[in-house]
């Protein structure tokens, strides 16, 4: 599998990425409140969406897949989403944003 990469400035789709156990690779804030994170899948990645009422499970999805979703409001997100979101906040705020992660 080629490793996949994306910069993306959303925190919220960062927080979903995250979510789904994407790691994060950088957080860039050279420009005050406007951080890009960066995300490099590099194994299999499994999502679920939601189309017309069911629940659809996308095998070997892309981060673009991800992003799509997102943006359409049919990704369904994990139940660790809510941590997700804590941790990408706090992300944008420390030394060495390779250390948020989300626990098991």
């Amino acid at each position: 599998m080629e490793k996949e990469e994306k910069y993306i400035g959303d925190m919220y789709l960062a927080a979903a990425f995250l979510a789904y156990n994407i790691p994060l690779t950088s957080v860039d804030r050279t420009i005050p409140r406007r951080q890009k994170f960066t995300f490099t899948k590099d194994c299999p990645l499994t999502i679920y969406t939601i189309h017309s009422g069911v629940v659809l499970a996308v095998q070997n999805a892309t981060l673009d897949d991800i992003e799509t979703n997102f943006v359409s409001e049919t990704l369904l997100f994990p139940s660790n989403y809510p941590d997700a979101i804590k941790r990408i906040k706090a992300s944008i705020h420390s030394d060495n944003p390779r250390n948020i992660h989300l626990e098991d």
